[in-house]
């Protein structure tokens, strides 16, 4: 299963931008047909390598975009979810024109509460008889 490989790369590449105590919420990415990437699979790799991140609970939104393909003899462009699809004008054998994308397009996340350690404490209260 290379989802899991690919869920590996996704948290590399946040935890590289994400800021130092920075909690994680949602991840968007778009990936090509050409990756053959089952959504359920994916979601399942991106649940696991996300908590063992530390970021139990960051959703993955997949954007899953169809082939592009022209064709040939007529030079029309179309989207389909089959790669093997005909064109219209009758022709076999339409060329790729895209499907290897895998971006990441986006994250979201929540900034640290951060206490500072030069925050002020109350007054030590004075221990016996003065």
């Amino acid at each position: 299963m290379h989802e899991l490989s690919v869920a590996d790369a996704l948290v590399e590449l946040v935890r590289r931008r994400l800021p130092a105590g920075a909690l994680l919420r949602r991840v968007t990415v778009r990936i090509g047909p050409l990756h053959a990437i089952a959504p359920e699979a994916m979601q399942w790799a991106w649940k696991s390598a996300a908590e063992e991140a530390g970021w139990s609970g960051a959703q993955l939104e997949l954007d899953l975009p169809p082939w592009q393909l022209r064709c040939l003899s007529c030079g029309r462009r179309w989207q389909s979810a089959l790669v093997d699809e005909l064109c219209t004008c009758g022709a076999i054998g339409a060329m790729l024109e895209d499907g290897a994308e895998m971006l990441l397009l986006s994250f979201e996340y929540d900034e640290a509460e951060m206490v500072s350690a030069s925050t002020p404490s109350a007054p030590a209260q004075p221990q016996g008889p003065v």
